[in-house]
Formats: C-alpha cells, sequence, structure tokens
C-alpha cells in the first residue's frame, strides 16, 4: 500500500479532497462567515464531531446549511447547532465545549503560527482538554487543512506527527486490504500501521485519511476502481 500511494501522488489526492463533500460544505459555511468566526465555528465543530446523527457529510452539510448565525460567539453557535440537531451523545459534547470555552481557546489567537505548524494546534487543543479526544483531535487538524483551504484557497503543510483519526471506515479498509486482522480494531496498531505507510509513500497520514475515505473506501461499498 505505501508503494501504491507513492505511486499514486500527492497531487491525484488533493484532486480527490476537492471532491470532498466536507470540504465543498465548508466552502459554503466560509461564504457566510467573517474570517475569525468561521475558523473558530469550523474547528469546534470538529471538535464535537463523533458519534454522530447520521454521516458526517450530513453533519457539516446541515452546518453549512444553518441560517442563524447569531448569537456570534462561536462556541454558541456550535452549541445550538448541536441543540437543533438533536445530537447523539450531547452532554458529552456541551461539556467538552464547556472546556474550551473556560481556556478561552480560539484559533484566532495564534492563526499564523497555527497555519505555519498544525501541530502547535494539536497540541493545544490537547492540552486545552486535558490529552482526551485523540481522534477527534486528528480530525481537527484535517478541517482546519480544509478551513483554510476553503477560506484562503491555499493548502497548508500537514504534519507527518498528526496520525489518521482512526474511526469505524478506516477501521473496515484497514481490514479489507489486509494491514491488519479481521478481528483487530485496536485503534493504536492501526495508527501505526497507516504511520508506517506514510513513511514509505512519503504522504502525510491525514492526506492518506483521506484517500482511504474518498477512494479506498467507495472500492469497498460503492463499487468504484482505483486510479493511478
Amino acid at each position: 500500500m505505501g508503494l501504491t500511494l507513492k505511486s499514486v501522488g500527492l497531487d491525484y489526492i488533493y484532486s480527490l479532497e476537492n471532491e470532498d463533500p466536507q470540504l465543498i460544505s465548508l466552502r459554503e459555511l466560509a461564504a457566510k462567515l467573517e474570517n475569525g468566526v468561521f475558523y473558530d465555528v469550523s474547528l469546534l465543530a470538529a471538535l464535537v464531531a463523533y458519534r454522530l446523527r447520521g454521516t458526517g457529510e450530513l453533519y457539516w452539510s446541515d452546518l453549512a446549511k444553518t441560517h442563524e448565525f447569531t448569537p456570534s460567539s462561536p462556541f454558541d453557535i456550535v452549541e445550538n447547532f448541536l441543540v437543533s440537531r438533536r445530537e447523539l451523545a450531547i452532554r458529552g459534547k456541551l461539556a467538552r465545549l464547556e472546556k474550551l470555552r473556560k481556556a478561552n481557546f480560539s484559533v484566532m489567537e495564534n492563526f499564523v503560527e497555527y497555519k505555519n505548524d498544525p501541530k502547535k494546534l494539536y497540541d493545544r487543543i490537547s492540552g486545552a482538554l486535558n490529552g482526551g479526544g485523540e481522534k477527534t483531535l486528528s480530525f481537527a487538524i484535517k478541517i482546519f487543512y480544509y478551513s483554510v483551504l476553503a477560506k484562503e484557497n491555499q493548502r497548508i503543510a500537514l504534519p507527518y506527527s498528526i496520525p489518521i483519526p482512526v474511526d469505524s471506515r478506516v477501521i473496515k479498509v484497514s481490514q479489507a486490504i489486509g494491514l491488519i486482522n479481521a478481528e483487530c480494531s485496536e485503534q493504536n496498531k492501526i495508527s501505526e500501521a497507516w504511520n508506517l505507510i506514510s513513511r514509505i509513500s512519503n504522504i502525510q497520514p491525514l492526506h492518506i485519511d483521506s484517500y482511504i475515505w474518498l477512494k479506498l473506501y467507495k472500492v469497498m461499498h460503492q463499487g468504484a476502481t482505483i486510479k493511478s
């Protein structure tokens, strides 16, 4: 798989990312909100994007189609969105938002620094959450990358040190291609396997996550074919 990804190349993954429904929804959201509010809303929404009511694609589509963005606080916007959507596990999600609010978290506090080194943003959020929610932390950095692309049409450099967020789709793909055995669902082992593939292919894990979601998963469930 590492050599396959190396031959496919990052430019092909970029083309897949451009068609990602999540990015398309973020472009729609970016057109509605000013920079500071948009970046915080998208990141906060990513940090509570677990145990969703429906697919992740629908989650971001619903957020983008929100018509009411008052009050202007990003925390209140995301909280109201979760409540109106009647999200699952809402108490834990609201508690996570409150923890970030008390930490005075905002991606705009060091926006340029975070763009230049997203690992610093990862560490800042991890500190605010006391090291919890590793999977959603990785996903949040991917959404930050997508948000900058949506708002500024700029691709920031993703670090190799941030692993892919191991969710059910990643587990299924990993099992299907023989990366792990069919009984394995341990996130650490799966993450380590994809980190090795990242080193072989010279492609950052979060870009590989896009390839998993937008190509390999479709091959498994929608009869698509892999193009190199």
